[in-house]
């Protein structure tokens, strides 16, 4: 697997470009709310034809109660959240190895060499190109898959990674899409000491 598309560099996120979390969790809780409101208004329904002439009248409720669905679609888009939260990428990449260093996370590697998954005790990891995109499958404990998409836009102006979840018990998959700027690092010219009653303290130095 040779690599096709260069991500090498450093970016850091667009948010007016990326996804906002918490809109898209109340979309997806929504739909999950009327499509199992509707659900379970036909299982009601079966139900009433079915023993309705033997029981008499039945109460029918509202709502389920158990709102398992709704439950998961918050469950999973907030833990997508948590995933590609890093705000900061740096991506390093040669023509045989990728490694993508995210703040806030552990980083990302692939050896375009390889062709089967790495498995170790945390699950297991497989990376493969699919047309100019490349791609992360990581396969967690208790059916738990995330899959990161890397795609380059025109003049590598914007780095899109799609992340997405898959979990059986929390219904259909949830997907964030994280837009990254490519940047240049600044040095920094402010000067830090740590005190006791601020824990730190900076001020503005002068660059050398």
């Amino acid at each position: 697997m040779r690599p096709k598309v260069d991500f090498s560099g450093l970016w850091e996120m667009d948010y007016r470009r990326s996804d906002r979390a918490d809109l898209k969790i109340r979309a997806k809780y929504l739909e999950a709310l009327i499509e199992e409101r509707r659900q379970y208004q036909q299982e009601q329904e079966r139900e009433m034809r079915h023993f309705g002439n033997l029981i008499g009248p039945m109460v029918l409720m509202n709502e389920d109660p158990r709102r398992s669905r709704t439950q998961g679609v918050i469950a999973i888009g907030t833990l997508a959240e948590k995933i590609s939260k890093s705000s900061v990428f740096r991506i390093s990449q040669s023509e045989t190895r990728i490694v993508i260093d995210r703040d806030e996370d552990f980083s990302l590697v692939c050896n375009f060499m390889e062709q089967s998954s790495r498995v170790s005790s945390l699950g297991a990891e497989r990376c493969y190109w699919h047309g100019d995109q490349l791609v992360f499958d990581i396969m967690l404990p208790e059916g738990l898959d995330v899959r990161h998409v890397l795609s380059l836009g025109k003049n590598r102006q914007i780095l899109n990674v799609a992340t997405t979840l898959f979990y059986r018990k929390a219904g259909p998959p949830f997907t964030l899409n994280r837009a990254y700027t490519p940047f240049e690092p600044v040095e920094s010219t402010y000067d830090c000491e740590f005190k006791l009653a601020t824990l730190k303290t900076c001020t503005m130095g002068s660059p050398d």
